[in-house]
C-alpha cells in the first residue's frame, strides 16, 4: 500500500486488526507512508530491510523457498526529484537484487 498515512504508533494496531505480517515506512498519520503486507499463509524469511524515514519507500530482501526476492515498494514525490530516484537505486544496490519486484506509485509525468 502507498499513501498509507501510518505512524509508528499505529503499526501494531494495523497488524492486530488485519492479522498480517507487515513492513512499514512511516512519516505521519496525515501524509505519505508505505507498507508491504504478507498473508499469514505465505511462508518467507525476511533477510534484510530498509524503511525510508520519510515514508516514501521500503526495500526488503525476502527468501521464499530457495529464491531471494528484493521487494521495493515506492510512493514517489509528485514533482520531479531525480535525487529521490537515485537514492532509491543506491539503497537497492546494497540488496541481493537477484530478482526484483518494484511496485508503487511513481508519480511520473511523461515530458511530451
Amino acid at each position: 500500500m502507498q499513501e498509507a498515512h501510518t505512524a509508528t504508533e499505529t503499526e501494531a494496531l494495523w497488524r492486530n486488526e488485519w492479522g498480517y505480517k507487515g513492513l512499514f515506512s512511516n512519516f505521519s498519520s496525515v501524509k505519505r507512508g508505505v507498507c508491504i503486507l504478507f498473508n499469514n499463509n505465505f511462508s518467507f524469511q525476511l533477510l534484510k530491510q530498509y524503511c525510508d524515514p520519510n515514508g516514501r519507500y521500503i526495500i526488503a530482501d525476502v527468501k521464499i523457498n530457495e529464491k531471494t526476492l528484493t521487494l521495493i515498494k515506492i510512493y514517489a514525490p509528485n514533482k520531479d526529484e531525480l535525487d529521490f530516484f537515485q537514492q532509491v537505486i543506491d539503497y537497492a544496490m546494497t540488496f541481493e537484487c537477484e530478482d526484483i519486484v518494484f511496485v508503487g506509485d511513481f508519480n511520473t509525468v511523461l515530458n511530451t
